[in-house]
């Protein structure tokens, strides 16, 4: 079976989201839960890809937590 291009890329994309998850388990698993209310509700930047949520959380960490879990 030949994979096209499109296949290919839905591949990388996936083999990439497993490994942020396993390199997010190892080194950042103390920061999933950190809230910081000074951060609150940042739009997307350099220092958090994603933005914060209502509590100061990095939602790219989580997003990539989540990924792990499911």
């Amino acid at each position: 079976m030949k994979l096209n291009r499109k296949q290919w890329l839905i591949i990388i994309m996936l083999a990439g989201l497993l490994l942020c998850s396993v390199l997010m388990e190892l080194t950042l698993s103390k920061v999933i839960s950190e809230s910081n209310l000074t951060i609150r509700l940042q739009s997307p930047s350099i220092h958090h890809f994603f933005g914060t949520d209502a509590f100061g959380r990095d939602v790219f960490v989580r997003t990539i937590a989540a990924a792990n879990i499911s």
